[in-house]
């Protein structure tokens, strides 16, 4: 196999299954280790490639640096602190030039090119050669992936990168999606860094034509995003918004505002999203857009929760629900009601929780959600035992048994049954305990499950408390 070496200018013969050629050893043709001289700046180049995460066939630099004797001195003082810096000086230099320079022009120029003889654009029929070698050169990448040899498939990326925009910005752009989700997954800064760098190259011509193309910079944003570039894309997005505001292009507008809050939210920058889906809910009532309303209301709730501002979810979560009943569609009521009930126990206001229960219940059994009544009606009951409100509590259970059975569900009426004889033997009402027990036990045995559990505790309410030690003394004597 051959690999164009970036920083020779020529291709060269390499084997990726074998050892470097530059590491101190190698092996022969039959695969076994032999010993060899070999030369110290080709494996302090490639050491220190190794340390940076490069490649050593992308770092031109380190010939003249190696040459200088600077690298060694670099090398041996320990004056590299982070891979990081390095990466970035590296990219201020050689590798960042090659790489975003116009491959038609500049030297040495890559084999894959055919050589003209005068200054001329490629034909269609050069373009199309062109373009199945680069397929060949991303399938060749692959290969080398699969069998472990990164750096040499990134290479090979990289290349196949720089070399697609002489077919077009669509062909680039496609490239730079997969190559760039490529490095970014495979933990690659010096590519992710590369194509980073072209992305903003690209931008910037983008943005010096008259008139923008806003389809172009559309897709520079989610490019950006795919290499985790979050404040260029951001900055794209808000120079689309203040287009679309100049133009008075309200569809425009609103997709630039939920593409915002959208990256926010996924960034976790919850305080922005919560001021972007703001501005949204304002837009929407001013263009009378219910559907855009709602959508704003929903992620404005969805930020406050995820911040844990819990006074400031519940208050458009009641705004959500007056939008419902506004609209006449009310299946969504009782589950919010429900969050309204939550947030207020989280922010320690059991009345105003158990208002919020009450109306879920009342809520979900008038549209027949017996699944919601359910689980409000247990969560109302957990509130009022943590507040040792027993009568409350039963009165909730009682509920709760008409609801569990309405849904068929024998589990859940044995089960609210052991809370009844529960709090009944707290109490000391040993008759009810025990009647709640036994309904508990025929269902158990429906199931086939508990049965031993429900025998025991009727057994233990039912029999009298066996004589304590001082009464078998007191016999003894």
């Amino acid at each position: 196999m051959y690999i164009y070496n970036l920083c020779k200018g020529r291709q060269e013969p390499i084997d990726y299954r074998k050892a470097s050629p530059y590491w101190p050893g190698t092996f022969n043709s039959q695969g076994s280790h032999r010993s060899e001289r070999y030369d110290l700046g080709k494996w302090l180049n490639v050491k220190m490639c190794n340390m940076m995460g490069l490649s050593p066939n992308l770092t031109l630099i380190f010939q003249s640096l190696r040459r200088s004797g600077i690298l060694l001195a670099i090398a041996l003082g320990g004056l590299i602190v982070s891979p990081s810096i390095a990466i970035g000086q590296q990219l201020d230099f050689a590798i960042r030039q090659q790489f975003l320079s116009d491959p038609l022009t500049t030297e040495p120029r890559d084999p894959l090119l055919p050589v003209l003889p005068i200054k001329r654009p490629l034909s269609p029929l050069e373009k199309l050669e062109l373009e199945y070698q680069l397929d060949d050169l991303n399938q060749e990448a692959q290969r080398l992936l699969a069998a472990g040899a990164a750096n040499l498939a990134f290479e090979q990326w990289i290349r196949e990168v720089r070399l697609r925009r002489i077919l077009g910005d669509e062909q680039e752009m496609m490239a730079i999606e997969r190559v760039g989700a490529l490095a970014w997954e495979n933990q690659r800064p010096t590519e992710t860094q590369l194509i980073t760098l072209r992305l903003k190259q690209i931008q910037a011509e983008v943005e010096s034509q008259d008139p923008i193309d806003i389809q172009k910079l559309e897709i520079l944003a989610d490019l950006f995003l795919v290499l985790r570039d979050q404040p260029s894309a951001l900055g794209i997005y808000q120079q689309l918004l203040s287009l679309a505001v100049q133009k008075g292009d309200a569809d425009a507008q609103a997709v630039g505002l939920r593409r915002i809050g959208e990256i926010h939210l996924s960034w976790f920058e919850f305080a922005s999203a919560s001021e972007t889906y703001q501005q949204l809910l304002t837009f929407a009532r001013a263009e009378g857009d219910p559907a855009m309303e709602e959508d704003a209301l929903k992620n404005l709730i969805s930020a406050y929760q995820q911040d844990d501002q819990a006074i400031q979810a519940i208050q458009y979560q009641q705004q959500l629900i007056a939008f419902y009943q506004a609209q006449g569609t009310d299946e969504p009521i009782p589950a919010l009601e429900f969050a309204i009930a939550q947030n207020y126990q989280t922010v320690n206001r059991p009345d105003q929780a158990a208002v919020h229960y009450q109306a879920a219940y009342a809520e979900a059994q008038r549209l027949q959600q017996y699944g919601y009544s359910s689980d409000v009606l247990w969560r109302l009951a957990d509130l009022y035992r943590s507040l040792n409100r027993p009568e409350d509590t039963l009165y909730v259970l009682q509920l709760l048994v008409e609801v569990e059975k309405q849904s068929y569900n024998a589990y859940g009426i044995m089960n609210v049954f052991d809370q009844m004889a529960q709090i009944y033997k707290a109490q000391g009402e040993t008759e009810q305990a025990i009647h709640a027990f036994q309904e508990g036990l025929i269902l158990a045995r429906q199931l086939n499950y508990r049965q031993t559990y429900f025998e025991e505790q009727i057994q233990s309410l039912t029999q009298p408390e066996p004589p304590g030690e001082e009464n078998s003394v007191e016999a003894a004597e």
